[in-house]
């Protein structure tokens, strides 16, 4: 499975991205495939396991967020966190892709999960990866990240993908983001109806939509897009509000 795996995804990058994919870059996205895959009945950490699924929907997709602000995230000593991470997406592969096939210096990545067996398999990939200088668990819930001055307005960018509605999502990520810093948010292909139903929300948290990065990718039904908010000024000190209220109650 690994040889099978290292070999459709050096092709489908190759396809994707125009340019030869670093056998670093391979190798580093096979050894978290092959973590996922062991500890993925145990932790429920994705749906999608098989080969070629994987290397479309997980890697793939994940890398293609670097494409939709590079200038940002392809920037030396850049700081990035990535928030509700789950099994490892889009943090693992885009980072891979990140310091491996673009030559970023001395980057860094917080992941953000609050389900501490999930915490535990993302610490068990990064010291696998031998990153631990670099990437870094937090096992909190988002609104309790972004209430701590530890983590609060301290990032460059921000990721999330398949997260949360917008609405809801803004409030998730605009305490982590720094002031002139940005959020790359992965969304299905129909986010208008979202977009409108932002619009206090991005008022609200200082956020203004300022992009929409548009991709497809073979087997998926619809195209894919990253959405870019970036922070505009500091966000009062009221928000995030207390965990479960930006769900219950979006900002509209």
């Amino acid at each position: 499975m690994s040889e099978e795996f290292k070999t459709l995804l050096k092709e489908k990058f190759e396809k994707y991205f125009k340019e030869e994919a670093k056998p670093e870059f391979i190798e580093a996205s096979a050894a978290h495939y092959a973590l996922l895959t062991e500890y993925n009945e145990k932790f429920n950490l994705t749906r999608i396991i098989d080969v070629e699924s994987s290397v479309l929907l997980h890697y793939i997709d994940s890398v293609f967020v670097a494409g939709a602000c590079p200038q940002r995230i392809l920037k030396d000593g850049v700081n990035v966190c990535d928030v509700g991470t789950g099994g490892g997406f889009p943090a693992f592969p885009l980072f891979f892709y990140m310091i491996y096939q673009a030559g970023v210096k001395n980057a860094k990545m917080t992941l953000i999960e609050s389900s501490n067996k999930k915490a535990g398999f993302l610490d068990t990939v990064i010291t696998a990866a031998g990153l631990s200088k670099s990437m870094r668990t937090v096992a909190l819930r988002i609104e309790e990240a972004g209430a701590d001055r530890k983590y609060r307005e301290r990032f460059d960018v921000v990721t999330a993908r398949a997260l949360a509605a917008l609405p809801t999502l803004l409030e998730y990520v605009s305490p982590l983001v720094r002031v002139g810093g940005a959020c790359l948010l992965m969304k299905g292909e129909d986010v208008e109806a979202e977009k409108k139903s932002s619009e206090r929300a991005l008022i609200e948290l200082n956020m203004k939509l300022s992009g929409d990065f548009v991709y497809e990718i073979e087997t998926m039904q619809y195209k894919r897009r990253v959405l870019i908010a970036e922070k505009k000024n500091v966000l009062a000190k009221k928000y995030p509000r207390n965990p479960g209220m930006a769900k219950k109650t979006p900002i509209s």
